[in-house]
């Protein structure tokens, strides 16, 4: 015990044999982005939703995202579709129907609701919405519609 005390006290008294300063600097950047220009995205999958059809397959539409930031954030950007999702599948938002929701995909990827995404701006995905249903579950004719909110942030 005595030598550890000894040791401790001999390293803290030792002086420095050279001292350089350090110069810490950068620039902070505003990189601005948008979708769509600001204005909302419309999917829409027809008049035509055959309720024994419902697979998560069927009827699959293309979401057009386009992108656009003041410079390329590289790997900084993220992405998140935020909304309701239905309490059978985390990547699907509730639609006025309890058994009926709209699942978003990444390329062929299930895309969580209320998650982030990394995205590179130079290489976007392309994105889907699907209709999919609660399993073994029957749909009933009507409506339908949802809503989800994409938010992209710099991290």
């Amino acid at each position: 015990m005595l030598m550890r005390a000894f040791c401790l006290a001999s390293i803290s008294m030792l002086a420095p044999l050279h001292a350089a300063e350090i110069s810490l600097r950068g620039t902070l950047q505003v990189i601005n982005c948008s979708v769509n220009n600001g204005k909302p995205t419309d999917v829409s999958f027809g008049e035509a939703v055959g309720v024994n059809k419902v697979d998560g397959v069927r009827y699959r539409q293309p979401m057009p995202l386009e992108i656009t930031c003041s410079q390329s954030p590289g790997n900084l950007l993220h992405l998140m579709f935020a909304g309701t999702p239905t309490d059978f599948d985390k990547a699907a938002i509730a639609t006025g129907m309890n058994d009926l929701g709209i699942r978003l995909l990444q390329d062929d990827m299930p895309i969580e609701i209320n998650q982030t995404l990394p995205i590179d701006d130079q290489l976007l995905p392309a994105f889907f919405a699907v209709p999919v249903k609660r399993p073994k579950s029957q749909l009933t004719g009507g409506t339908f519609s949802g809503l989800a909110t994409l938010m992209i942030s710099l991290e």
